[in-house]
């Protein structure tokens, strides 16, 4: 999606918004990686009537512990663990 020299003059940030402001993303669920977990790109597809899913980790203490927060009343709805895929990312698996 555009001109490969686009992407070496501009920041991973703001070249994944030109994309998401092509599409139609209305009731659409948009996932991203930790890198990407910014204002920026959550605003724009919100703009679009769309969803996101980002990743927070911990060096986003404030904004990992306000959704801890959020969910900490919760009944669980499922029960994960967490593997060690290497380069610091784990993958849930559902236990039990």
């Amino acid at each position: 999606m555009g001109d490969p020299a686009t992407f070496k003059q501009t920041n991973e940030i703001r070249t994944a918004i030109s994309p998401l402001e092509l599409l139609g993303l209305q009731d659409k669920d948009i996932t991203a990686d930790a890198l990407l977990t910014q204002r920026s790109i959550a605003q724009s597809v919100r703009n679009r009537l769309g969803h996101y899913h980002l990743t927070v980790k911990s060096n986003h203490a404030a904004l990992l512990t306000d959704i801890e927060r959020g969910f900490a009343d919760r009944p669980p709805t499922a029960h994960f663990s967490q593997i060690s895929c290497g380069h610091g990312r784990s993958e849930p698996l559902p236990s039990g």
